[in-house]
């Protein structure tokens, strides 16, 4: 199955948006335009699937959502998302998942979000799945596929700040990384012929878009820190 439309709600900085995704895609635009927040809604999805994750902690991680939701929120406060899962090849529709949320709490109350509505539509049987928790694993077992497909996300994110801080105690342990510290350690764990045939397949790109670039390389320091070398 493959991501094949995407629908956003009041997030981020994204008012309203529906994408239609093909199996590669490239999200491309100048800074501050959103790029990382359009991909960031797939990884909320992911946060909430994963074992020890849930809305709550998808939310609070972020700052809370007043950082999720959209500033351009108006009459309508809440926060949807929605993806749909298609067949690969055939672009059949497999599911369509939503997600609709909202504030609760505030003064002597805790702050939380509370859900508005949960859907799940069935492609092949073309019904609607009531009583959805995408969260818990015993109420989910007619579309725990979802679950599972959403679980398996992953985002690897290599910038700049990699190269600058890369001694930054923020980026050891097993804990997940954006800046793409834990990219390299997997790159580590990887035997040597596997590494070089991985590079050179990513060297050949790379020439693609930038000419003068003669070689991408993994080396690791005097201290066995890994890193990404350019010549």
């Amino acid at each position: 199955m493959i991501i094949s439309k995407i629908e956003l709600f009041n997030w981020k900085n994204f008012h309203r948006c529906e994408v239609g995704v093909q199996e590669r895609c490239f999200v491309v635009g100048a800074n501050a335009a959103g790029k990382s927040n359009f991909i960031d809604a797939l990884r909320f999805l992911r946060d909430v699937a994963k074992q020890g994750g849930g809305l709550q902690t998808a939310v609070r991680v972020r700052g809370g959502i007043t950082k999720i939701r959209c500033l351009a929120a108006r009459e309508q406060s809440n926060v949807k998302l929605a993806i749909e899962l298609s067949e690969s090849d055939s672009r059949e529709l497999c599911w369509h998942y939503e997600l609709n949320f909202k504030h609760t709490g505030g003064g002597i109350r805790e702050n939380q979000v509370k859900i508005v509505s949960e859907k799940v539509f069935s492609g092949r049987e073309q019904r609607y799945v009531l009583d959805t928790y995408l969260e818990q694993p015993n109420a989910n077992k007619d579309f725990r596929v979802i679950q599972q497909f959403l679980q398996n996300v992953e985002y690897l994110n290599v910038v700049p700040q990699m190269v600058r801080e890369s001694a930054s105690s923020s980026y050891s342990g097993d804990k997940e990384d954006y800046y793409g510290r834990n990219f390299l350690k997997r790159l580590a764990l990887l035997n040597d012929n596997t590494r070089r045939s991985y590079f050179r397949k990513i060297n050949e790109f790379l020439k693609l878009a930038v000419p003068q670039l003669e070689e991408l390389s993994f080396v690791k320091d005097e201290i066995g820190v890994p890193h990404l070398e350019a010549r």
